[in-house]
């Protein structure tokens, strides 16, 4: 998953892997084609997700990213009783 600071919710260390990830879901086909920025990918990966779209990747939208890429989550387990 995505490692590093993302400030400003496009800019940092974690900013190219962003970018890559987001990359991958175009090539599938799974956002817009013309989304040529990283802004316009963060934009256009939010509106496929029906989140609120400002191009910025605050934590929901990079839990989203993840769970798309395949990024192995935690989970918790319940307990039985």
């Amino acid at each position: 998953g995505q490692r590093g600071h993302l400030g400003n919710g496009l800019q940092g260390t974690a900013a190219p892997w962003l970018d890559e990830q987001l990359r991958a879901l175009q090539a599938r086909g799974e956002l817009d084609p013309t989304a040529a920025t990283l802004t316009d990918r963060v934009a256009a990966f939010q509106r496929a997700r029906g989140l609120a779209v400002d191009g910025r990747a605050a934590p929901t939208t990079l839990i989203l990213v993840n769970r798309a890429v395949g990024v192995p989550e935690p989970r918790l387990l319940s307990r039985e009783p």
